[in-house]
């Protein structure tokens, strides 16, 4: 299908994943099973406040046991959550996401936001829901996993250059990749910059814009540039 990029030790990512935030968690399994993994999409991007890991599990085990791809054609990419970033947390976290997806490794985990909230804390967190938060403690409870051979890579979501810089400074595990929203309208032009020469993988979410989420940007779809290759390709503008 899609070429394939390099990650920081020589992993070989899919360039093109199917995200699963924005599946109903009754049409997760059936959705993964009949239209990526039969379509030939080999890398899946998950997340734990996604609430669908365990859906995604049941269809990467019957893709495997149906011989439509093997594990190490496999790419799965898994977040940790806000609400766990105490470097207690971190390693049993790691566990119940690869229990919930019935695999031994996942072969990317990022640190989903730069942000640390209180257990419970909704999906739109209020000013009562932050708490302080250290990155590097998390970081290092991040190696770890590594170390453990739960995660083969790791790295972080939604890192500006400089929060992405001061993991570098203090890492023994250098980041992979940072995952950040990226489109026409936003090509994070910056920060790929700052990431190329430092082998850092940039991966790019909400490809589309995100038309009508809370935070999307609909007005993607109607740039000339897109409108107008299109029209060229005779192709949808998504």
């Amino acid at each position: 299908m899609a070429q394939t990029l390099s990650l920081e030790g020589g992993a070989t990512v899919p360039a093109l994943a199917f995200g699963t935030s924005g599946i109903a968690p009754e049409l997760t399994e059936a959705s993964v099973s009949s239209y990526v993994f039969q379509a030939g999409y080999k890398h899946v991007d998950c997340a734990p406040v996604y609430g669908k890991e365990p859906e995604v599990g049941k269809a990467i085990a019957k893709a495997l046991s149906q011989g439509l791809l093997t594990r190490d054609e496999l790419f799965v990419t898994s977040k940790l959550p806000c609400t766990e970033q105490e470097p207690e947390d971190v390693l049993p976290c790691s566990q119940k996401s690869l229990k919930d997806l019935q695999l031994e490794y996942v072969d990317l985990s990022l640190i989903h936001w730069p942000l640390k909230f209180k257990k419970g804390t909704p999906m739109l967190p209020s000013a009562e829901h932050f708490l302080p938060s250290d990155i590097k403690s998390t970081w290092q409870a991040m190696e770890k996993t590594v170390q453990a051979g739960l995660a083969r890579a790791i790295g972080v979501s939604n890192f500006s250059t400089k929060k992405l810089q001061s993991v570098i400074d203090y890492a023994v595990v250098k980041p992979a990749c940072d995952q950040v929203e990226m489109h026409p309208g936003w090509q994070q032009q910056i920060l790929r910059a700052f990431c190329k020469p430092r082998g850092i993988l940039v991966s790019g979410f909400s490809a589309l814009g995100a038309p009508g989420t809370f935070y999307g940007r609909n007005d993607i779809f109607s740039l000339p540039v897109v409108t107008e290759l299109a029209a060229k390709h005779k192709k949808t503008p998504a």
